[in-house]
């Protein structure tokens, strides 16, 4: 708690963290759906939301750990997985088709949520079981290890930076791997690839003061659950009349 306490020259709350989460995993759906692949717009936009994930998973680990009740704290993540599921199908699905693309964000998370009982409850193959599940969702498998990770380093500062490092070379590695060119455009690519996340730490390590937000955090708390399916229903619809 001592670490936490120390704000100065920390002067960003959660909420203002969570906003701009939120604005940039727009800006990356936005990119998703509507731009060409491999254009710059499409890569600057789409890894600019990059960010979000981390953020999501890091806040997910604390609200565990500091709600009032893990079990209401469960339940609503489940309840606006549910009700994200039909908008990210519209928004991501091939053409028209309802076939099933992956498990959308809330859903991963409240998948690490389970993960995060497991383990408190020492229950390894659960767990182990419900890792293997988010391989089906979106950020599958990235989104566990980043838990998993923000949790064993939970107080511990320099073990947080570590952690966003960890995850950013998974990334690198991932965009390495998929880039085209010479060995100097594929290291280039890899690294604006992973750098949301490295700025995702920074933000998260060396900003973020350790407070919930404004005497409005409850209207906060809300819109952050329900800016998610309603963006992507609106982006979704529009998608859909494009293709008419």
């Amino acid at each position: 708690m001592e670490e936490i306490r120390r704000t100065k020259g920390k002067v960003l709350n959660r909420d203002q963290i969570k906003y701009i989460a939120v604005i940039l995993m727009a800006l990356n759906h936005i990119a998703s759906i509507f731009l060409k692949e491999g254009t710059v717009a499409f890569l600057m936009l789409r890894n600019l939301g990059y960010f979000t994930a981390p953020v999501m998973c890091y806040f997910l680990v604390e609200g565990y750990y500091y709600t009032h009740s893990r079990k209401q704290y469960g339940q609503r993540l489940l309840l606006f997985a549910l009700l994200s599921q039909i908008p990210f199908q519209i928004a991501f699905g091939e053409g028209q088709s309802w076939r099933l693309v992956r498990g959308n964000m809330i859903l991963t998370l409240f998948i690490c949520f389970l993960i995060l009982v497991c383990l408190d409850e020492r229950h390894v193959l659960p767990a182990a079981v419900l890792i293997f599940l988010t391989a089906f969702c979106d950020w599958g498998m990235s989104a566990p290890l980043m838990v998993i990770l923000f949790r064993n380093a939970r107080m511990n500062q320099k073990k947080r930076m570590r952690d966003f490092f960890i995850v950013s070379l998974v990334l690198f590695e991932e965009g390495y791997m998929e880039a085209a060119g010479t060995v100097g455009i594929r290291i280039l690519y890899a690294f604006w690839e992973c750098s949301a996340v490295l700025l995702a730490g920074l933000v998260i390590v060396y900003l973020y003061n350790g407070k919930k937000g404004s005497s409005g955090s409850e209207f906060s708390r809300w819109f952050f659950y329900i800016f998610y399916p309603a963006h992507l229903l609106l982006l979704g619809v529009m998608r859909l009349t494009m293709l008419v």
